[in-house]
This record gives structure tokens, sequence and C-alpha cells, in this order.
């Protein structure tokens, strides 16, 4: 211990429940060898006197006068008739004897004789103990003083004169090397001591020395390194400690210290007398926490595998121990196993868990921070959290109130990215073009949909050609080459210049009836996959039409029908104009009539084809009478094509003698009494029919039933007080083509008696709409809702809008799940809210509340699989609309900026959005369910209109769509379609200046725009620093709180402006994070853009990733390089 502290250990007694106690003080050789036979029997004889060690294990390479028989080494038994006779002519260290002992044994003690024939007096008066140590290598017996030990031998010839080890060694081989003789060498000998093999384990963590992968393999440099490190300095804390034999490594391990940082820590053997453990245990603590020594004194963990006769706790995982082994995992996976446990030692106390993951840096090799992955017996990972690479799992388990039950085991795994696929699918619509397309190829492993990301190139070759070795030649361009009839243009095959995800290209120089082979080659950062489509160019041209509105097997009379025709060959690119006729064929007698006194009208460029009056044609009652509509092209003067779509009318349900509707009573009460409507007697043979029951109120059409049942029990409305309580019911009959013929019934309606609206009968019902709710019966709940409505609109005591609020309360909790729900609530809504000056914020909130519910349920049902027809999706769409109409005109007078009460300015703004978000999913709905089909389809109500109207974008171009006095006119294509067949997305951009604390003259914008995709959005506070050649900015935070406004929604783009007093220079890159806080703290970072408005001098940043804790790389801070023209 050169060099450290060093004092004398105390005197006193350090007992343990473990049957025995070591006393610390030293003072004699007897008293040593005393504790050591109380304690654990370690001066036993070896077996030289009683020949358990044989003969063959005992050598000597001198003997007197050569005469092994009689002086040789097999003498050199204690107490032997004679002893081993040594050569007098050489030098006494020659006369060496060696004891080989085949196994590791603890010598304690020696007992030397002389040669025992009284006539010859030769005996070893001092010498040397050699063992050979754990690395193999000769090494001296020595003192308590850390030198080389030479013993006092005998003083006769017969006398035993036992030396007892002041530090006994682990050896499997001892020598005996005698230093000084009487007359000759003359030896006789016992070796005392036990079987080896009992140690401890000792957790050692290195100081500043980080743990690499360097540190898991053997035969590295580094790992010997500290293993030398490690036993020399073990070797001097404890190597004059009585009772340490030797000390080994097991293993290194990355573990964390105080600092976080991963430190090899050195799993270590120490072996030693049993009765010695808690001297050394003590001498190495003390020597961790008062002296200078290479290991960390916070961190010292034990184990004693060999105090007890059971099996130690061991851990295992199901992991492979190398990074060569380890097994692969994708970035997608959830990786999950359990521990297992061993440990048939009895013990009370608790289990504790730890499980911590390191990621190992490719570069360095060097094993990150040991991150805590939960405390249970099972280990759970979602890999997304991981970085591409190696990464080593630990679990350790301790048990409380049990010293030393601890263990641990560790394993490795690769994360790989997920493999990439490549698709292709052949969208093409026409037979002079194939258009190929990748957009269902993805990486398997991202959360993002679609393509993006990904990195395309496309080949092209005959089928009975192969790619070479110049694939990467260009062969859609001539680049100086003449054609030939080899590749897919005649230069061979090749790579095509395209690298979109859509392929397009030009078939009408390919070889017609030719089959070539196109190959995708799909790539994003290491990973690659390819896919391959074969295709063969056919050289018709064919017309056919397909139906787009109207399209039942049977067209219904009370629709238009919409044709297009599409023609499909290498030619239709000469096609510029479609001509239709119409024909009437009478399959009887085979006669053709051409049709001319229907209204019809061409559309896109004659493309398409809108048939009104279908009316007037005969429906299917004829069975002899088709109908053909046929779509015209002329290529030239001699060619022409031309496609048929014959079609059937349809003819709605007939009467018979039984037909009949009617309602009972024919006059009542509203709220108190109930009516039957009833429709009997009619026929169709396109079943089931539908009965459809409703009645026109001032908001737009309120639904009683619709369906399969011809009778409905229903409260109603009251009716119109200027012509006696009157009430038009619409009682409609279709067939499963949704052919209606109308019955209107008239009905007395007349509103409560006074004497019940005085015994308190609103509030009553509006205890039953209570429970209606609460009970989900929304059948009854807005039945009774608008009837109490249309009662209490009349009211002239002024208590309208009190009572009118209190059913809209009562009705917030309602679950729509009908369209005949969805009309009553519009109505319920739109009489709440109409004509009125002010609404209570309370109001307005319910009132929005209803009609979400009522919008949303639209969404769901009227989809173009739905089976509502259009005409019924109109008329709920207009009374919902009159509805949102009211609410948005409420709301939008509140958020003007005149309003001094910034409370009702902020909800008036937060009510107006969220109407017309309404406002936009009714035209959705509009737009699914096939209005959009027509030229121009126009939904009215009282505040809002809308016009769904669909062109190709070349025949948009500068066209004005006007209805009822409002216009507008679409800006020329080419500014706002640039590629006719795209679709456009048009986003808000919010701009807002920051608050500068400093004037400067030199100005940046600051656009951070945030991706399109549901929950791309953040609630969190975002900051970047700028960095630039010259200078780097201080941290800019855009927060919430401070600029009062929520940015960074999913789709937007934020610019803000920022003022310094000078500039930064070029900008390389920026750092952007954000703090994770508020409820959807998640962040899909697409790009920064920062310009420097003085030089005009602009850079892009492209992130296109997540920042955010749970998805992508579990990063929410990302560095992002300024891109280059090329990346752009």
């Amino acid at each position: 211990m050169t060099g450290r502290k060093t004092r004398e250990l105390p005197g006193g007694k350090h007992c343990e429940a473990i049957n025995f106690c070591v006393t610390f003080k030293y003072s004699s050789s007897r008293e040593v060898s005393d504790i050591l036979r109380l304690t654990d029997d370690c001066t036993k004889a070896l077996g030289m006197e009683d020949n358990r060690i044989t003969n063959s294990q005992i050598s000597a390479v001198l003997v007197y006068n050569d005469d092994y028989a009689n002086y040789g080494s097999q003498n050199a038994r204690l107490h032997n008739f004679r002893g081993y006779r040594g050569d007098p002519q050489a030098a006494e260290p020659l006369n060496f004897l060696v004891i080989n002992f085949d196994v590791e044994m603890v010598i304690t003690a020696i007992a030397t004789q002389g040669f025992g024939d009284p006539k010859v007096n030769e005996w070893v008066t001092s010498f040397q103990m050699l063992y050979k140590d754990s690395k193999g290598e000769q090494e001296s017996v020595k003192g308590t003083d850390g030198q080389g030990l030479v013993f006092f031998g005998n003083i006769d010839g017969n006398m035993v004169k036992r030396n007892p080890l002041p530090i006994p060694v682990l050896t499997s081989v001892v020598t005996i090397l005698p230093i000084t003789a009487n007359n000759n060498v003359g030896l006789r000998l016992e070796l005392y001591g036990c079987k080896g093999g009992y140690y401890f384990v000792a957790w050692l963590m290195l100081k500043e020395t980080l743990f690499s992968v360097a540190h898991t393999d053997p035969s590295n440099y580094e790992y010997e390194e500290v293993t030398v490190t490690v036993v020399e300095e073990i070797r001097r804390i404890l190597g004059t400690s009585r009772g340490f034999l030797h000390a080994r490594i097991i293993n290194l391990s990355p573990q964390k210290s105080t600092s976080l940082a991963t430190m090899v820590t050195a799993m270590v053997e120490i072996h030693c007398l049993r009765s010695s453990e808690q001297v050394l245990l003590a001498n190495l603590k003390t020597a961790l926490e008062e002296f200078e020594t290479v290991f960390e004194p916070s961190y010292i963990k034990f184990q004693f595998p060999k105090r007890c006769g059971c099996t130690p706790l061991r851990v295992r995982i199901k992991l492979r121990k190398t990074m060569k082994t380890a097994e692969e995992y994708r970035l997608s996976q959830m990786l999950r196993f359990p521990v297992e446990l061993e440990n048939s030692c009895q013990s009370s106390g608790s289990k504790f868990y730890s499980w911590t993951v390191s990621k190992i840096d490719k570069e360095t090799g060097l094993f990150g921070p040991l991150l805590e992955f939960g405390k249970k017996d099972r280990f759970f990972l979602p890999l997304r959290m991981m970085r591409v690479g190696y990464a080593y799992i630990q679990c350790l388990v301790e048990i409380s109130g049990n010293t030393g039950s601890i263990a641990y085991d560790y394993g490795y795994i690769r994360v790989v990215r997920d493999p990439l696929q490549a698709h292709i699918i052949d969208i093409s619509e026409s037979s002079s073009k194939i258009i190929l397309s990748a957009k269902e190829s993805l990486d398997t492993g991202s959360r993002r949909p679609g393509t993006q990301g990904l990195r395309f190139a496309w080949f092209c070759r005959l089928v009975n050609e192969t790619f070479s070795h110049e694939i990467e030649r260009v062969v859609d361009k001539p680049l100086g080459r003449n054609k030939s009839n080899s590749g897919c243009l005649g230069f061979g095959p090749g790579r095509l210049t395209s690298r979109n995800e859509v392929l397009t290209l030009d078939i009408t120089d390919m070889i017609k009836s030719e089959m070539y082979v196109f190959k995708l080659m799909v790539e994003k950062d290491f990973r690659n996959a390819s896919a391959v489509y074969e295709f063969t160019v056919k050289p018709a041209v064919s017309i056919s039409i397909r139906c787009l509105s109207n399209c039942g097997e049977k067209v219904t009379p009370q629709d238009d029908l919409l044709l297009e025709a599409h023609c499909a060959g290498h030619s239709c690119d000469k096609v510029s104009r479609y001509k239709w006729s119409f024909h009437l064929v009478n399959q009887e007698d085979l006669s053709v009539q051409v049709v001319h006194h229907l209204r019809s009208y061409s559309q896109m460029n004659g493309q398409r084809f809108l048939m009104e009056d279908i009316s007037k044609l005969r429906d299917d009652s004829n069975k002899q009478i088709i109908y053909v509509v046929k779509a015209i092209v002329q290529l030239d003067k001699k060619t022409k094509f031309e496609g048929r779509f014959p079609f059937l009318v349809n003819s709605p349900p007939n009467r018979t003698s039984n037909t009949s509707c009617h309602v009972t009573p024919m006059e009542g009460e509203a709220i108190s009494t109930d009516f039957l409507i009833t429709c009997s007697g009619w026929n169709d043979e396109d079943k089931p029919l539908v009965y459809e029951f409703r009645y026109q109120d001032k908001h737009g059409m309120v639904l009683i039933q619709t369906g399969p049942l011809n009778r409905v029990i229903t409260k109603l409305p009251v009716g119109k007080a200027t012509e006696d309580y009157s009430l038009v019911l619409e009682a409609q009959v279709g067939d499963s083509f949704k052919d209606f013929v109308e019955t209107r019934l008239l009905v007395k309606v007349r509103p409560p008696k006074q004497s019940e609206l005085n015994d308190g009968l609103v509030e009553k019902q509006l205890s039953v709409i209570r429970d209606f709710v609460q009970a989900g019966d929304a059948n009854r709940a807005t039945e009774l809702a608008f009837m109490l409505m249309s009662t209490v609109k009349d009211f002239s005591d002024g208590s309208f809008e009190e009572k009118s609020g209190a059913i809209l309360q009562d009705m917030k909790g309602i679950k729509v799940n009908s369209v005949v729900h969805v009309t009553k609530v519009a109505a319920v809504v739109a009489w709440a809210t109409e004509n009125r000056r002010s609404v209570p914020m309370s109001l307005q909130t319910d009132a929005l509340t209803l009609l979400t519910e009522a919008t949303d349920f639209m969404a769901i049902q009227f989809t173009s699989n739905s089976t509502h027809d259009t005409k019924l999706a109109k008329n709920v769409s207009s009374g919902l609309l009159n509805s949102i109409g009211s609410v948005l005109q409420i709301s939008s007078r509140d958020a003007k900026v005149e309003t001094k009460d910034n409370f009702i300015k902020e909800k008036g703004r937060e009510t107006t959005m969220k109407t017309l978000d309404l406002v936009r999913k009714v035209g959705e709905v509009l737009y699914s369910t096939g209005s959009n089909r027509q030229n121009k389809t126009v939904v009215k109500s009282n505040f809002v209109d809308i016009i769904i109207y669909e062109e190709k974008p070349k025949d948009l171009s500068g066209k004005s769509i006007s209805e009822g006095g409002a216009s507008v006119a679409i800006p020329d294509s080419k500014d706002i379609f640039p590629n006719a067949n795209e679709s456009v997305t048009i986003q808000v951009i919010a701009e807002f200046e920051l608050p500068s604390r400093q004037d400067g003259h030199h100005t940046y914008t600051i656009s951070i725009q945030t991706g399109a995709w549901r929950n791309s959005g953040t609630t969190a506070n975002v900051g970047v620093v700028l960095f630039a050649e010259e200078s780097v900015s201080n941290p800019i935070v855009f927060a919430h709180q401070d600029l009062e406004k929520i940015f960074f929604a999913r789709g937007s783009v934020n610019t803000f402006t920022l003022s310094l007093g000078k500039s930064l220079g070029s900008l390389y890159k920026v750092n952007v994070w954000h703090d994770n806080s508020g409820n959807s703290p998640s962040w899909f970072l697409l790009e920064i853009v920062i310009e420097e408005i003085k030089t005009e001098e602009k850079w892009h940043f492209v992130a296109n990733r997540w920042l955010a804790v749970e998805k992508g790389l579990g990063e929410i801070e990302l560095e992002l390089q300024a891109a280059s023209n090329e990346d752009l």
C-alpha cells in the first residue's frame, strides 16, 4: 500500500450470525493457528505422511549418489524411516523438492524433519517455499511485510519443526527450496491446509473508467488492462491480510455511478479462508472509504455464494450474451420477456427488481447512461424509444434482509430499422400512357402514413432482356444514341428519369403486344427494396360509359342521370370531344328511335352527359322498352368508336283498390295527443317498400319516421295559428330504388290548454325530457323537445328565451342515432336561437353541443356507401344548415372587434370557428353522398348556402361560380393547379410578430411548419437556437402563455419576426426543442425556414420527423443542418 495512508487495524471483535467470530488482533502465530483450527479446520495434514500424496506427485532433480530408490523424493515424508537426501556436490537450492497436488489447495503450515538416520547428520536449517499462483507464475510465500519469507528449519535430524504461513496461499504446486543445510540436504515434510474454493464476490467500480465495447471482450487489451489493474489493487489492499489467497475477475459489467455515468465495474472472486472473510470485508470497505484506491468509494456490493449449502440467488434473462450473437429486433416491436430466478436458500425477504438499458454508441463504443425501465419481474420496452444499433439490457435482483443476496443477468439486442416494402400498382386510365404508382410502398416501421421519406428509382426493359452493369444509364432520352428495338423506348434497358412515386410513361411508341418489365427500387437511409411489374401494350381503342349519379339497376325518374365516357387505348389522346346520342329500343321488334325531347347537357368537354326529365320516359311497366345512351368519338374521317349504356326507367309504387294513407285522430293537442299515421295497400315489384313520414317546419324538413314500417305513433307540434292550427303531413311511399309517391294529410294540432300551462306543464315536461335523455331514449326525448318548443315559441309573456334555453340545456346530453333525431335537433336549435339579439354563452354552448352531435352522426351515416338517397341528404342538410347558420350569426356578432368584453369576444371567435367546421362537415356529407356528381349542387338555408361544383382543373380556370347574387371567381388554373391531375391543399398561414427585447437593424422571419396528419400539432412551448458563422443566438422560446395564442396546430405554418442589433451571418444549423408540456405535446415538425429581410438570404432546415417521447426516436430535441439546393 505504498504511497497511501497506513494505520493499524483496531482491536476488538466483529461478529455475525454465521456461527463464527473473528479476532482482528494478530499477537502470535499460535493464536492465528488456533483461530483457524476453531473456525474452518484448515490445518489438516494434506497427505505426505499418510501417502495420500502419491510418489508420482513428488519430484526432485538431484539425489545422493543418483540412488533414487534409497534417497529419492518419494522418501520425503514426515516420520518416514529416512527421508530425501540431496546431492552434496550441488548447492543447497538445487536440491529442491516439488509437490504437485493436481488440484488447488490452501497451504497454511509446513512441518519438516532432517534425514532421520542417526548416522547421517543431515538436515535443512533454512528454506523458502515457492508456489504457483493463479496466473501460473511461481511466487515465494510472503510475510506480513510483503517480502519473500525464509523459514527456519531443523536443528537436528529427527525433531519436527512446524512453521505456519503468515499469509496462507492457494496453489496446486509447491516447491521447497533449501537455502542452508547441515552437511547436506536431508528432508522429510508434511504440508497442512485444506482444499481451496471458498470465496466471496465483490462488485468494485473503477474511477473515471467509462464502460465501452472493449470491456466486453476478455481478449481485448483494454479488458486485460482493467483486470490487471483490479487484481493488483486488491492485492495491494488485501495482500497482507491473513486469510487472503488471491483475486480472480469473473467479468466486467457496466453499472451506474452516482454521477449517472456508466462505469466499468469488476465482479471479483476474492478467494480466502472462510474464517478470514469478515476481516477481508472490513479491510476492503475501510480501504475504499479511507484511502486512495482505483475504486469508487461510494460503490461496493458483495455476494456470498459459498456461505451456505443451498443454491444462491441466480438471475437469468433470455438474451444473447455478446454483441456478435445479439438477436435483431425491429424498431416497431415491443420487447417483452420475464426474468427467471433460481434460489433454493430459504428467505422471507422481498425481491426488488431493477431493469436498466444502455444504448451503445456506434462510433465510440461507449455505453450510454443506464436508463431505468421498470421494477417488476417482467421487462417491457417499446423499441421506438431506442436508436438503431446495439443496446445492453440488465436485470438486477436483490432480496431484502439478506446480506449479499444480489444477482444480475444481462444481454444484448440489436435494434434495426424495419424493412422497406416496394409495391407497384397500375393506375393507368388511358391506353396511350402507363401510370405506375408506388404509393403502397412503405417503411414497415414508420407511423407516418404513405411514402413520406422514401426515394424512388424506376427501370424498364423488354421481358427477354436483362439489366446490365449500365443499369444507371438513362434510357428515356436519346443522349446522342440511335433508336433501336431494345428496351422500353428504343434506347436499351436501364433507368428512367422519373424519381417520383408515380411513373407516367407515354407508350405510343412502344411495341404493341410486347411484354415489358418495370422495376421499382425504393430506398430510405441505408435500406432498399424492389418490385417488378410486367406490362403488355394493348393496341385496341375502346370507349366505355360509366354511371356517376342515379346508378341503380334501374334509373329513378326523380333524379337526373349523369354519365361519363372513358377511352382506353393508345389513340385516346387524339380524342378531343365526345358526341352523345339517346335512343329508345323496342326489344319486341328491335326498332330504334332517337329521343330528342329530353333536356340533356354535356360537361367537361363532352366527357360527361347529364340527362334531366327522366320522368318523361316510359318506365319499366312496359317490359319491352329499354333506353340506350351512346358516346361516339371520331379519330378521323374513317375511324370512329362508340360506347353504350343501356338502362331501364324505374316506376314508383302504384296504387291499388286498397291503397290509403290516413292519420288518426284528425284533431288533437300538442304534447298530450298521440297521433297514428298509417299507409297501406301500395304495390311495387322492387321491394322492400320504404315509408317516410314528415312535415315541413319554417326551418326545414322534420322527419317523423323513415324505414320499412308503414305506421307510426307520434306526437305533433302545434299547427299554424293563422290556419286554425292546421299541420300538413307528408306520407311518402318508395320502392327499393327510393322512388317515392307522396300523399298529403291534414291534421289540426292545438296548443295545450292554458290551465295545463298554468299548472306547470312546461316544467313537468322538461323533467320528462331529462329522464328520457338519461335513459338514452333519443326518440322520445327529441320528439317531446320539439313539441315543447312549438308550444313555448308563441308565449307572449316574454318567457320564451328562458324556456327554450332550458330545453336546450336538458337535451345537451342526448345521443343522436337516427336521421329523425337530426331533423328534430336541428329544428329545436333553430327555434331557440332565431331572431335573438343576445344569446347567453351557456345557450350557445348547449346549441353547439347538440349540433355537433347531429352533424357527426350525419358524417357517419351519409357516406358514398350508405343506403340514404341524395335527396334525403340535401333535405336534412338544409335544415341542419339553418340551425348552424343561426348559431353562426350570433357567435360571429359576439366575435366582432368592437365588442368590449374580451371574454365574450374570444368565446365568440371560438364558437364561430367550431360552427364553421360543422358547415365544412355538412359539405363533406353532401359530397360523399354523390351530390357533387351533377354540374352544380346547391343547398340553401336561411343563413348559409353550400355550392358543390366539380370540373377538371383546366376547365375551372378563370371560371365564375355564382348563386343568388353571390359569386366567386376561380384563379387561373396554372396558378393553383400546377398539375391538372393533382389535388391541392390550401393552408391558412398565421403571421405574428414576436415582441423583441431590443431594437435592431437586422430582421429575420422564422417560419415553422407543422405536419398535417392527425395529432401532429403540439401544446408544448417550442424553442430554437440559431447557429451562424459569426454568432449564435440566445434561446428563442415561443411560449403560448406569452403570445396569448395556440400555435403549432396540425397543418399550420407559424411565422415569427426576430429583430437583432447585428447580423448573425450565414446560418448553418438550428437546435429546436419543446418542453413536453400541455395535454398533447407530441409534435411532427416538417420544416423551419429562416429569411434575413435585408439580404433576402433564406435557409431551409428540413426535419420531417416527430419530436415526441412516445413516437419516432423518442426525442424532444433536434439539431438540423441547413439544406443545400441539391437537398431541396
